[in-house]
């Protein structure tokens, strides 16, 4: 069974290094228990005798209906098996996700955003390492120029960026599972998609980074952030961080074919973007 995508991703970033507090730990261990032991029952095999043709082939007759009521018996207790434990999955998946729905700050301020932090310390001296590949780090340029020392700390920048990407996940999951259900998109700027990474942070001082790419969150390379992190602060923003700043900064651009609600655009700066610099073809909206 698939978990929701919000539950999924914290996991999947409790492997990336993000130290989950123990009671959402022990509920991930919970889940993995007891979707361990669904799996064990779901891969065993009952059949059921058939009386008659076991009559047939020469049983007598108390022997093949004792034989297929007591495998009868063996079916229907792995059935109830399977239910019992495949509700007991849904349930126990259903109540981590409330409770990761009811403590999304908590995690993000105190558990994604010093580990994102972590990283992006880790990278800038990456970063500083691979300053004559700078600004872009192209990596077919390091690999056919770089040093075996480069190559090392590109591969280390490689690691960093994964994790980074994975922290993002869980960010995203969680803004798009706590907006999602907000009538119009009133007081929200709409659900996030990979392709869209802006709003993934706040820098907080966005006019000291001068590459606009970066600043407005077009490019998620951890060595490019890493480069304008001192003088920017980058940190990720906690949902009623973000509340906040889409209630007081907002504009709203053109309906989208297919769309319930228009996109709310925002800046780093704060200021409102101009409907007409909205890439309304790519679907692309940058949120502070």
């Amino acid at each position: 069974m698939r978990a929701p995508l919000e539950v999924q991703a914290w996991q999947v970033a409790a492997g990336a290094g993000v130290v989950l507090p123990d009671e959402l730990a022990a509920m991930y261990e919970r889940t993995e228990r007891i979707e361990a032991e669904l799996a064990r029952v779901t891969a065993e095999q009952a059949e059921v005798r058939d009386a008659v043709a076991d009559m047939l082939a020469g049983k007598p007759l108390d022997v093949a209906v004792e034989d297929h009521r007591s495998s009868a018996a063996v079916r229907e207790t792995l059935d109830a098996k399977r239910r019992t434990a495949g509700s007991a999955a849904r349930l126990s998946r259903d109540q981590t996700g409330k409770w990761i729905g009811e403590n999304r700050d908590l995690l993000i301020a105190e558990h994604l955003r010093p580990v994102v932090a972590e990283i992006m310390a880790e990278a800038a001296k990456l970063a500083g390492k691979l300053d004559r590949f700078a600004p872009d780090f192209d990596g077919a340029e390091i690999a056919a120029a770089g040093t075996p020392a480069v190559l090392t700390a590109w591969r280390d920048s490689r690691t960093l960026d994964e994790r980074l990407r994975v922290c993002l996940a869980a960010w995203v999951a969680s803004w798009n599972a706590a907006t999602s259900n907000t009538p119009n998109g009133i007081n929200v700027p709409g659900h996030l998609r990979f392709d869209e990474p802006g709003g993934l942070h706040v820098w907080e001082r966005p006019e000291a980074v001068a590459d606009a790419d970066v600043r407005d969150g077009r490019v998620l390379e951890v060595l490019r952030i890493a480069a304008w992190h001192e003088a920017g602060g980058y940190r990720l923003a906690g949902g009623a961080e973000m509340l906040e700043l889409t209630q007081q900064h907002q504009t709203e651009s053109p309906w989208l074919p297919g769309e319930q609600a228009p996109r709310r655009v925002l800046i780093p700066t704060g200021e409102p973007v101009p409907v007409s610099t909205v890439n309304v073809k790519r679907r692309r909206a940058v949120f502070l």
